[in-house]
């Protein structure tokens, strides 16, 4: 029989995989009772032996098929029609925004976060300069030393900053090469938002993202007339910084949906 729980699909952003998520997708699931997937985005984690497309449909296409193999493998002969719900931040929410226009019977609501396109925000509102800088100081940085260039321009907490060695420790495992940074950078500068969506949609933002400036969160809240929820002060990885406060705004909004 067809369950009646909530299902949510995880996507995470740039260069990331889904261990990055640490204990967000447990966390989700113990508090709602919802059955909870994590995918990575091809050329990362359990993918990086597989190119990363140029074009975020490209990317779209490849999550979809293995999503859509996922639960064929899960239920193969129930009646598996939902109710699915989406969420992604940056790069992800680009990804999830192309997803929910191409599909939109694929899920009930699509959550994105601190992201982005180019058709309604500046260059440098989608990626400021100082984070340019930190990128360029990173990439010739090894280990931990990379991650604590990078976990300083995305987090704002302690408790974010301090997964450095964490993280170091999952690119050591599942190095990701210079080429899918460049490849997804390139993806990601073409994205553009829908003009519309058929799929429920939710807006989270932080004012303290010191990557991509939230005004581009309320031009998309504005284009796809969209509630955009702002975080006062966490960085650009809001799921890392303030997890609990996410699920607040998900399980908020989709109980005010139902």
């Amino acid at each position: 029989m067809p369950t009646s729980a909530p299902r949510w699909l995880l996507l995470r952003g740039l260069v990331r995989e889904r261990r990055h998520w640490g204990g967000f997708p447990e966390q989700l699931a113990a508090r709602t009772g919802a059955e909870v997937l994590t995918l990575d985005l091809p050329g990362v984690g359990t993918e990086r032996d597989r190119p990363s497309p140029t074009s975020i449909a490209a990317i779209v296409a490849d999550l979809r098929a293995r999503w859509l193999a996922a639960r064929a493998l899960a239920a193969p002969t129930s009646e598996d029609t939902g109710p699915w719900r989406l969420f992604a931040p940056s790069l992800g929410g680009m990804i999830a925004l192309a997803w929910g226009e191409a599909h939109p019977d694929d899920f009930a609501g699509v959550v994105v976060c601190n992201t982005s396109a180019r058709d309604v925000a500046s260059l440098f509102d989608r990626f400021s300069p100082a984070a340019l800088g930190t990128v360029l100081r990173a990439l010739p940085a090894r280990g931990a030393a990379r991650e604590a260039h990078i976990l300083g321009l995305v987090s704002n907490t302690e408790h974010g900053r301090a997964r450095a060695e964490a993280f170091a420790a999952l690119s050591k495992e599942s190095p990701i090469g210079t080429d899918v940074l460049v490849r997804q950078l390139w993806a990601g500068s073409r994205a553009v938002a829908p003009q519309s969506l058929a799929v429920p949609l939710l807006v989270l933002c932080s004012d303290g993202d010191r990557l991509c400036h939230p005004r581009a969160s309320h031009a998309l809240g504005k284009r796809l007339d969209a509630p955009v929820r702002v975080h006062p002060d966490a960085g650009h990885d809001l799921p890392l910084d303030d997890p609990g406060w996410v699920m607040d705004q998900m399980v908020g909004w989709d109980a005010r949906r139902g």
